[in-house]
């Protein structure tokens, strides 16, 4: 009875007021004798189908590409539309089909079947994402009773363009990066090899050999040699590693600060006084004169040095608890404002930051009033021109003659004699 009380307790909570009662979904009964009488034809032309989904409307969605085969060539590189299809939707309650969108490479709906992510593909071969509701024809496209003032050429939720490079950003960590596809290999070939022995090599032992390497490495192509001379110890051929793919501008992915680093070995140190910074214990250096395959602090102009402190980036304060890599995150390839201190200088830094600090820092300063701030100057040319009148006092004492010394000296013993 307790059970039963508890099991009544919890399905009146469920229930209760606000919350959303999901009911189970109605069974459909198939009666199979003599279905292959009734069985009517889906009234689509020929053509090349994929990704039928049900909406949540009732109206099923489909891919449909060109239907037509074409003649097989050699050499010829295929076109880049061939991908794309057209998004179609067939209302069972009117018997038509409706036509929703062009350049469509893949669409996937939302888990309440009102929505769908489409993966487009323009007559200019850009990708790009769009957000649009299930069933519905594209923002802009034929029939459409949408505002004709609507900017459908931007991101936003009149056009349904997603801007993913300003919304979703990926953190890579090069070195980690770099390990994970070294232990890739690694269980692939272990996992994959035509020989289970893998020809008499104990692969295990041979992997944790080139492991060690792994903290040495510098750079992409770095990696890739490393990986294609573990690939080596199985005497095999047919077995490589290649570099990634250059990036649009020709650079290539593998050299140090082509994507968001400045190529520096650092360590945090404390300044006394001045709070924390990282020190530069290393950069790299590469071909100085070509700014493909250089490091980006080793360039002419920029002057860092080994054992300069690194305090700001793109003005600002670097800290402990974040990386220069993380603060560099979406700057690849930009030029990026480094704010340094020599080593000679760190002390002078120091003493610099102490007294901002006791005067309230740059903001104290910018909070003086135009009356503080006249009178401080007014007091500073005041003791400016004291120590000219000064100068000119001491100076006018070492143009004297012997006859004014003199009389000078005559003066005082009579000012004696009188008291």
């Amino acid at each position: 009875d307790e059970e039963g009380d508890d099991d009544g307790d919890m399905s009146g909570s469920e229930g209760g007021a606000g919350e959303e009662v999901h009911q189970p979904p109605e069974k459909i009964q198939i009666d199979v004798d003599g279905i292959g009488d009734r069985l009517i034809q889906f009234p689509l032309p020929f053509g090349r189908y994929s990704n039928g989904q049900w909406t949540g409307t009732g109206k099923f969605q489909y891919l449909r590409g060109q239907g037509v085969a074409r003649q097989p060539s050699v050499g010829v590189e295929e076109d880049e539309d061939q991908g794309a299809c057209c998004l179609f939707a067939y209302s069972f309650v009117r018997l038509k089909e409706e036509k929703l969108g062009e350049h469509v490479q893949d669409y996937q709906l939302s888990m309440d079947l009102r929505n769908m992510l489409l993966e487009m593909r323009g007559p200019d071969g850009e990708e790009e994402y769009q957000v649009h509701v299930a069933g519905q024809k594209f923002p802009g496209s034929e029939d459409d009773d949408d505002d004709p003032d609507a900017d459908l050429d931007n991101p936003g939720p009149e056009s349904g363009i997603l801007d993913i490079g300003a919304r979703v950003s990926l953190e890579v960590v090069a070195e980690q990066e770099w390990s994970q596809i070294f232990e890739e290999v690694c269980q692939h070939v272990r996992e994959n090899f035509v020989d289970e022995d893998t020809g008499g090599v104990d692969w295990d032992a041979t992997c944790a050999g080139y492991r060690a390497v792994l903290p040495r490495l510098r750079s992409r192509s770095e990696l890739t040699d490393l990986c294609s001379e573990l690939l080596a110890e199985l005497g095999v051929s047919h077995m490589s590693v290649s570099d990634p793919e250059p990036e649009d501008d020709g650079r290539s992915r593998g050299i140090l600060g082509s994507h968001g680093h400045l190529g520096l070995q650092v360590t945090w140190h404390e300044i006394p006084g001045a709070g924390g910074a990282y020190r530069v214990d290393k950069f790299t250096k590469g071909d100085v004169w070509d700014m493909r395959y250089s490091g980006p602090l080793a360039r002419a102009g920029v002057g860092i040095t080994e054992g300069s402190y690194v305090v700001a980036l793109n003005r600002t304060r670097v800290c402990q608890e974040v990386s220069l890599d993380q603060m560099l995150a979406n700057s690849g390839s930009n030029e990026v404002f480094l704010t340094f201190v020599p080593p000679e200088s760190a002390a002078r830094f120091a003493q610099v930051q102490g007294l901002l600090q006791k005067s309230g820092g740059v903001d104290g300063f910018r909070r003086l009033s135009a009356n503080q701030r006249k009178a401080l100057e007014g007091q500073g040319a005041q003791d400016r021109k004291r120590r000219r009148n000064k100068k000119k006092g001491k100076d006018a004492k070492k143009d004297k003659g012997p006859e004014q010394v003199q009389a000078e000296v005559d003066k005082q013993l009579a000012r004696i004699l009188q008291d």
